[in-house]
């Protein structure tokens, strides 16, 4: 089925847009301040790992969970 993919779409497009508005900002504004120039190669690795977190992790990262929630398999393994 098709249905439910819009929300997932509107997402995407609009994290591209905004990447690609950042780096259309920080590429004139590392042209007149040189120590920005760090910002430019931050951008496209931060990018890597969120979409690599997306893809390989389902997309949570380690530092986004909460210390105090337990996983399924932890419940499943506890009622067994």
């Amino acid at each position: 089925s098709r249905r439910g993919y819009q929300t997932r779409i509107a997402v995407s497009v609009a994290g591209a847009l905004l990447l690609i508005i950042i780096t259309l900002t920080v590429q004139p504004a590392a042209a007149k301040n040189p120590a920005l120039n760090i910002v430019q190669y931050l951008v496209p690795i931060l990018t890597t790992v969120i979409v690599g977190s997306v893809f390989l992790l389902g997309g949570k990262l380690a530092f986004w969970k909460k210390a105090g929630r337990s996983s399924s398999r932890t419940k499943l393994a506890g009622a067994a």
